[in-house]
């Protein structure tokens, strides 16, 4: 019954405060993609929700996994989910592009759908149809149902064979990952179950029972029990990260970066800013690279072709 999974073709960058659910989520999708479920009378749920507060890298983490098990992925923000029939943006609606996908992958072992902003589901607009339609629509991906009338990329109608071929492959080879942030949690003065906590609130996971405060009960059932969780990031979970960009720059630029990063790390801790500090800063080295060859062309250092630097 159990397949053999396809080989690892790509090793991501993970950080300490990542691996926990990293390696989960790599063991979740290779039982659910390799196994064939077929011959027994239930299946597994695969929808998982990963949460972590803004910044903490749940799209990253989401596309590691993907990429370190050779498996195709789409990445879809509910911010920019454009319900069937509407024109916005003169961009397509969302579900084309998920048949897409999936058509795409009958040649593959697999695929997962990341599915971002979870948590501002029905709150991006105050009221409306728009708000009906899009609920139902991101429901009706989580239940692994294509709509019946839905035409693909080339306005061309689907048929019934190829709405059920799509449904299959939904069903059987895509897990479906979801990212929310639920900044309220994080930023509550008690966030149980959330980074180092005081008394034995620490003990206490995350569980679908806390979000249902935040997202509908229809939402939630859709999930499996056990949730993924990104730790808020500690000092030396900085420090970790700090320690392996600095292998990866230009040797002019690793001093600089060092020193403003390590002044700026307790800060990034209290704010929880996650990986975007290090982003941030790497932008603040390029400029300060900028002026000094602007006002001292003779100070321009040499780089290696191979490392990044400014263009001049």
């Amino acid at each position: 019954m159990l397949q053999k999974p396809t080989d690892t073709t790509t090793q991501p960058l993970i950080y300490s405060y990542q691996r926990a659910a990293y390696d989960r989520l790599c063991a979740i999708a290779n039982a659910f993609i390799h196994t064939d479920f077929s011959a027994l009378p239930i299946k597994p749920r695969g929808n998982v929700f990963i949460i972590g507060n803004s910044g903490s890298g749940k799209t990253h983490l989401a596309h590691a996994v993907a990429s370190s098990l050779g498996l195709a992925y789409l990445p879809i923000s509910v911010a920019e989910w454009i319900v069937m029939g509407a024109n916005q943006r003169s961009a397509p609606s969302t579900w084309p592009i998920i048949y897409q996908f999936i058509k795409q992958l009958a040649d593959k072992p697999g695929g997962i759908i990341y599915l971002d902003e979870l948590d501002k589901i029905g709150t991006l607009r105050s009221q409306g149809e728009w708000v009906r339609f899009q609920t139902t629509e991101i429901f009706s991906l989580l239940d692994r149902k294509f709509p019946s009338t839905l035409n693909d990329l080339e306005s061309d109608r689907l048929t019934e064979q190829q709405i059920t071929e799509a449904e299959t492959t939904l069903r059987d080879k895509t897990l479906i990952l979801a990212g929310g942030a639920f900044q309220e949690i994080w930023d509550s003065p008690d966030p149980i179950g959330f980074g180092t906590v005081s008394g034995n609130a620490a003990s206490h996971a995350p569980d679908l029972n806390r979000l249902a405060q935040y997202i509908p009960a229809e939402l939630s059932r859709r999930f499996g029990a056990q949730l993924i969780t990104l730790p808020r990031l500690q000092q030396a979970d900085y420090h970790d990260m700090l320690a392996r960009i600095l292998s990866s720059l230009p040797q002019c630029w690793r001093g600089r970066y060092k020193m403003l990063a390590r002044d700026g790390i307790p800060e990034a801790t209290r704010l929880g800013q996650g990986p975007r500090f290090f982003e941030e800063l790497l932008l603040e080295v390029a400029i300060h690279e900028h002026l000094s060859v602007a006002t001292n062309p003779s100070s321009q250092p040499t780089h290696d072709p191979a490392s990044p630097g400014i263009a001049t």
